[in-house]
């Protein structure tokens, strides 16, 4: 979850050592108070971009703006995310206010325990005890 009201960079960085394969982000609510610009950089930023940048089941308030050259987008949403707002951070503030929440159900399934059609978006599921932050 990434939660602004200013306009976000969001920078994807690797060392170099690690080659230029595929950077994956999903499942993730980017609310952002204008567009978020995306950039993906290498230590040192002399490395070849990956070789592809798969952005899938991401929520986001605003379009990303500024995307890599291999920057695939799939199955996301433009919208409001819908989550409580209110309480505590990060729980409950940050759970989706209902289960008709725009990000119920949104996410692709990464091998993470998840309740109902499909992951939720974000960190918590709805109707889930929320997890420990931290250490156990």
């Amino acid at each position: 979850m990434v939660s602004s009201a200013a306009p976000t960079l969001f920078e994807f960085r690797e060392p170099t050592a690690q080659g230029s394969g595929t950077l994956e982000v999903r499942n993730n609510i980017f609310d952002t108070g204008a567009a978020m610009k995306m950039a993906r950089y290498t230590d040192g930023h002399d490395g070849s971009p990956p070789a592809s940048l798969v952005y899938a089941n991401n929520s986001h308030r605003y379009a990303p703006t500024q995307r890599p050259s291999t920057f695939v987008e799939t199955n996301s949403l433009q919208a409001v995310a819908g989550l409580k707002r209110t309480g505590a951070m990060p729980f409950p503030y940050f759970e989706p206010s209902g289960s008709s929440a725009n990000v119920v159900d949104r996410g692709a399934n990464v091998g993470l325990p998840f309740s109902g059609a499909a992951p939720d978006l974000g960190a918590l599921e709805y109707g889930q005890t929320p997890w420990t932050v931290g250490l156990p």
